[in-house]
């Protein structure tokens, strides 16, 4: 309670724009976020499937205008064996998501290869919870044998929370549920790709928290894993080039990949970094362009 009256009095202390609509506030916990993970070691996240059973307006993942997609469990395998060599140590969390994880048919595949890969990293599946008091004994058994942390994002839709707190109580499965989302920040893109690359990169939180592992190639941001999504439906062309990701399989060691994960990518140059961040409620897509891009 105390962490939380801190983090608002700093909020409201710090509320001052530094670059667009960026606070010092949120500049500061960038800071953070980079030591932090200088210290714990590599995050990052996988769509088990690119659909969901929501349409959220602006989704910063495309998913409510990404087709019905399932990831290849075999893939997937390859992937976490080459991270675990890569990364023997310093690896701090691996999430499943999408999308939404509990549409995949083999999600329990994947919970089981993220443990067998890395037993000593924490583990979250990351759901809207909408499917989980669907799920049968053996979901919930291997979620507690595999020791994985069930993370809900509390969408202001009809889930039974209470139910659920009260069923991963009695499996004996860590649940974490995140405050009601009311609200979503609007993000913005540069069609032309103008945009200062060292700057985006500078105040930009995604590019610390929000790395993406798709297919072999590790993401800095979901903006460069899932953009596909946003030109395919829109018939739009912003380019993700070699330079934008590094295959993990092609990395030589673990000083590769970290030496991208440091620095700017040319797609940053796509992203209106200082219109981000426009506050609008929570709401159903009507898949219009306009849910992701300022006039």
């Amino acid at each position: 309670m105390m962490v939380n009256k801190l983090k608002s009095v700093l909020r409201k202390l710090f509320s001052f724009s530094i670059y667009g609509n960026i606070t010092a506030y949120e500049y500061c916990y960038i800071i953070y976020l980079r030591l932090f993970y200088r210290f714990k070691g590599l995050k990052f996240d996988v769509h088990l499937t690119e659909h969901c059973n929501l349409n959220c307006k602006s989704c910063s993942h495309f998913s409510s205008i990404a087709p019905k997609e399932f990831a290849d469990v075999s893939v997937f395998e390859k992937d976490m064996k080459r991270i675990s060599e890569l990364f023997p140590k310093k690896l701090y969390k691996i999430c499943l998501l999408g999308g939404e994880p509990l549409l995949h048919p083999q999600v329990l595949d994947f919970i089981n290869i993220a443990y067998k890969y890395a037993p000593k990293t924490e583990r979250q599946l990351i759901t809207n919870g909408v499917l989980l008091l669907k799920q049968d004994d053996e979901f919930w058994r291997i979620c507690r044998e595999t020791n994985t942390i069930i993370n809900i994002t509390n969408y202001p839709v009809n889930v039974k929370y209470e139910e659920i707190e009260n069923k991963c109580k009695s499996e004996n499965v860590q649940l974490l549920l995140e405050p009601v989302i009311k609200e979503f920040k609007k993000y913005d893109y540069d069609f032309n790709g103008s945009q200062n690359i060292r700057k985006n990169y500078k105040y930009c939180s995604d590019a610390i928290n929000c790395s993406q592992l798709n297919n072999g190639k590790l993401c800095l941001c979901q903006q460069v894993a899932y953009i596909h999504h946003f030109n395919n439906y829109f018939d739009l062309n912003l380019q993700v080039s070699d330079n934008d990701y590094i295959d993990i399989h092609h990395a030589k060691s673990r000083k590769d990949v970290l030496k991208y994960m440091r620095n700017p990518i040319p797609f940053c140059k796509y992203c209106s970094l200082k219109t981000r961040g426009i506050v609008q409620g929570w709401g159903i897509s009507k898949k219009e362009l306009n849910e992701w891009k300022t006039d």
